[in-house]
């Protein structure tokens, strides 16, 4: 009987340590949801977005985050600069599949004239927008979760001359991703930037302001175009093929245009 005693004790002994090495395996990483946007090349100061909430989705559902309701000027956070909404803990391994943006109504546009114009938004982008998180693999330490809101492409002017908003928005895990950036030489003028690989297209707007960079950011492996163009006459002054290799960023340095000579 001593031994049988001795035996069942061991036993809940064994059980005990293995529950708690189990749930000590079991850890939490850090999960940062930023936003970013492509600038605009359309004649705005501002371009403002309502952002009541945000969602996202892993293997298990949805969950809210919890974020301060505020406005955003996307024109602020263009070539590289990005703000965070929030973070929050997942177990390590978790897979996020989807985010969702509730929009609420105070969205608009200031035009070079300084005239503030609201942003029309239609029924379904107030009740969430939701976009798929590209590349989502399994990550075992801090990553972050990029929603790249494209306000150029969002903002459409209707034929009465007012604004209405529909959304143009991509996500993906920053970790499993590329940038190509540079100056663009000369510096006096911004030059639109655009890479193309096959269908897909991202463009950026080069900033006079601080040496004429550009960063075109978001992308995975694969060969792209990058082409430069004038944002006077649509004209292509360069494009040249760029090889983006395992998550590894294209410093460019200075990006020479060809000289145009007077006629």
């Amino acid at each position: 009987m001593k031994n049988m005693k001795t035996l069942k004790v061991f036993l809940a002994i064994l059980i005990a340590v293995t529950i708690v090495s189990c749930s000590k395996d079991k850890e939490e990483v850090r999960v940062n949801f930023l936003l970013t946007d492509a600038p605009s090349y359309e004649n705005f100061q501002e371009v403002n977005i309502d952002i009541r909430e945000v969602h996202f989705s892993t293997n298990e559902g949805w969950d809210q985050l919890a974020i301060q309701p505020a406005i955003y000027n996307l024109l602020d956070l263009t070539n590289g600069l990005d703000t965070l909404l929030a973070h929050v803990y997942l177990d390590e391994g978790t897979r996020i599949n989807q985010v969702r943006l509730v929009l609420g109504p105070n969205n608009s546009v200031k035009t070079d004239d300084g005239i503030i114009h609201s942003l029309a938004t239609p029924s379904a982008n107030t009740s969430g927008l939701k976009v798929n998180v590209h590349q989502n693999a399994n990550v075992e330490s801090e990553y972050s979760i990029m929603i790249d809101f494209d306000a150029s492409r969002s903002i459409v002017q209707q034929g009465n001359g007012d604004y209405s908003l529909k959304p143009v928005i991509r996500s993906y895990m920053v970790q499993n991703t590329s940038y190509i950036d540079g100056n663009i030489v000369p510096g006096d003028v911004p030059y639109k930037v655009f890479v193309t690989a096959g269908q897909d297209t991202i463009s950026t707007l080069s900033d006079p302001l601080i040496n004429n960079y550009f960063r075109i950011h978001g992308l995975f492996s694969g060969t792209y175009t990058l082409k430069v163009q004038d944002l006077n006459n649509d004209m292509i002054i360069k494009d040249t093929t760029i090889n983006v290799v395992g998550g590894r960023n294209v410093i460019l340095g200075n990006f020479y245009l060809p000289v145009t000579m007077p006629m």
